[in-house]
């Protein structure tokens, strides 16, 4: 999932504008704008809030966001490292909801209430969206 379709999942999850998603977010309107262009990236701790809001694992977060910054850069190495961890991680998930699907454990991904001061989620889930 790019950071663009990141930051519309928030918004949509939330019913909130670009203007609302910075203000939760301690940011300026524009740091949104220049995400969504690709013109800058967000630092890591706003990935998990990010990630946090979405409902997503924050580590893919991460991971999507630092592989979009180097390929900007044109770090190709990086954007490959990035990747690579990138399939692990969503391997492993995917691992993680076949097994608590089989086990009985709920795997829905609705949205979740999120403390807006720490970007925790307020209840547990195991969701896969990418």
């Amino acid at each position: 999932m790019k950071t663009v379709q990141i930051i519309d999942l928030v918004c949509m999850v939330h019913a909130w504008s670009d203007y609302r998603l910075a203000k939760e977010l301690h940011v300026s309107p524009s740091a949104v704008s220049n995400w969504r262009a690709g013109r800058s990236f967000p630092e890591p701790v706003l990935c998990v809030k990010l990630a946090a809001l979405a409902g997503v694992e924050p580590g893919q977060v991460i991971a999507q966001v630092e592989a979009e910054r180097a390929e900007r850069a044109g770090k190709m190495d990086q954007v490959k490292t990035w990747n690579t961890w990138l399939g692990k991680m969503t391997g492993t998930a995917a691992a993680v909801i076949m097994s608590a699907s089989m086990s009985g454990v709920s795997t829905d991904a609705g949205a979740m209430p999120v403390d807006t001061q720490t970007g925790n989620l307020l209840k547990p889930i195991v969701c896969i969206l990418c």
